[in-house]
């Protein structure tokens, strides 16, 4: 393909690429953006793997694919979910809808543990427009969280480059969820009308 005269891949082939070169890690935080913004499918991804058959690195390459994921927003996230995989954390359903016993709407979460553990990671570009109102928002949010029998685990960027610590937290969530029993209220992956 040809854009303003120079050579490009197209998106499929251009992870999968770099997903033969470069680590896991990259391959899918950039693998997850580009089925996330829609310039990729999973199919797409399939077929470039199947085209790459017999060339160094193509077992990465369908490793890394096999770990990518389009609900997933932010490189924080993606970097997140490979975190949980390879320390045998339990999968989390991503981006869930959380409502109350009535219906209400309380919260998009970033993970959610069918068991009663919500995680958040937290980049800093929510709270850039106003941050004093971001953050009272958060509280609020995460206390109706509570209210319901959740608990909430909250990260950023320097948890990440600490993983030992941030299992730590999360294990000691997932016992005390268990103690807490199930979480009322219900969580879809999509927004009720």
């Amino acid at each position: 393909m040809i854009i303003n005269g120079v050579p490009v891949t197209v998106p499929a082939r251009t992870v999968i690429d770099l997903a033969r070169a470069e680590g896991v890690e990259q391959a899918v935080c950039v693998g997850d953006h580009a089925l996330h913004s829609g310039l990729t499918t999973a199919f797409e991804l399939a077929e470039a793997i199947d085209d790459a058959a017999g060339r160094t690195g193509v077992g990465r390459a369908r490793h890394a694919v096999g770990l990518m994921s389009s609900r997933s927003e932010s490189v924080g996230e993606s970097r997140s979910r490979l975190l949980f995989h390879n320390l045998g954390l339990p999968t989390p359903l991503l981006n869930q809808w959380v409502y109350d016993t009535s219906g209400g709407f309380l919260g998009r979460v970033d993970f959610l543990f069918p068991d009663g553990v919500i995680g958040e990671f937290d980049g800093e570009g929510k709270y850039e427009s106003d941050p004093v109102r971001a953050v009272i928002d958060e509280k609020n949010r995460q206390n109706r969280l509570h209210d319901l029998g959740w608990v909430v685990v909250r990260w950023d960027w320097r948890d990440l480059s600490k993983p030992d610590v941030l299992v730590t937290r999360l294990r000691g969530a997932f016992r005390r969820a268990a103690a807490n029993g199930t979480p009322v209220g219900t969580y879809r992956s999509d927004r009720l009308p």
